[in-house]
């Protein structure tokens, strides 16, 4: 079985299984109020302000989104009818890591509409609207590398979901961190946050993307550990 096989398989029972479509709609409708709010508040049409609220949406829901994914087929046993499908553990997580990143990026559509809208209150950088969704993008993928690295961990679907949450907040809030005297100021540069704004303010730095990118990589090489320790119980 292909990880391309596993990631259509993924995508598609999303939707059949409630309350997940529920949960998708109100983020978008979320996403959608955030954005008007922000855009019609601002004279300058920062896309800034929009994305660090539906960045933190992404934090309490994605985990909700991605808390399935291994454990619930651990706890339904159908994970040990998966592994002995001619699949690597690799194959395994990249497979569900690509079907639950195209559910994030299905949900967050409409917000590629609402950036059109920006054009209607003023003539925003596309080289700003570029790197705001590049950052958001790379923001989507650690989210949902965390939360299946949560879901690899426990059979337990609302233990894997409140990690996910927990640790996406940590990533979020170490931002505060910066105006902390002594060497605790330097955490928070570790701060997804913090990373996000240089992205919506225009800033493209290779250390910016290098940090989402090794981050996601972590996630999903740890995931892949707890599979394959999972695989030899």
């Amino acid at each position: 079985m292909k990880p391309l096989v596993i990631a259509r398989r993924e995508f598609a029972g999303f939707w059949w299984s409630m309350p997940n479509p529920v949960i998708a709609g109100v983020t978008m409708a979320l996403a959608g109020v955030f954005f008007a709010n922000s855009v019609t508040s601002n004279s300058r049409a920062s896309l800034g302000p929009a994305f660090e609220q539906i960045g933190l949406v992404l934090v309490l829901v994605v985990p909700v989104l991605t808390m399935r994914l291994l454990a619930e087929e651990a706890r339904v046993g159908s994970l040990d009818v998966l592994l002995t499908q001619p699949v690597t553990d690799h194959g395994v997580v990249i497979g569900k890591f690509i079907g639950a990143l195209a559910i994030v990026v299905t949900v967050l559509a409409p917000v590629a509409l609402y950036v059109l809208f920006l054009y209607l209150y003023g003539e925003p950088s596309g080289g700003v609207v570029l790197t705001s969704l590049l950052g958001f993008g790379l923001l989507a993928a650690l989210l949902v590398a965390v939360g299946l690295l949560t879901s690899a961990l426990t059979s337990s679907q609302m233990l894997a979901a409140g990690i996910g949450v927990l640790g996406g907040l940590v990533l979020w809030s170490t931002a505060v961190l910066e105006r902390a005297p002594g060497q605790l100021s330097a955490l928070g540069r570790v701060s997804a946050l913090d990373r996000l704004r240089d992205f919506t303010s225009g800033t493209l730095e290779t250390t910016n993307v290098v940090y989402f990118l090794t981050l996601t990589a972590a996630a999903l090489y740890i995931a892949v550990r707890a599979l394959s320790a999972r695989r030899l119980r």
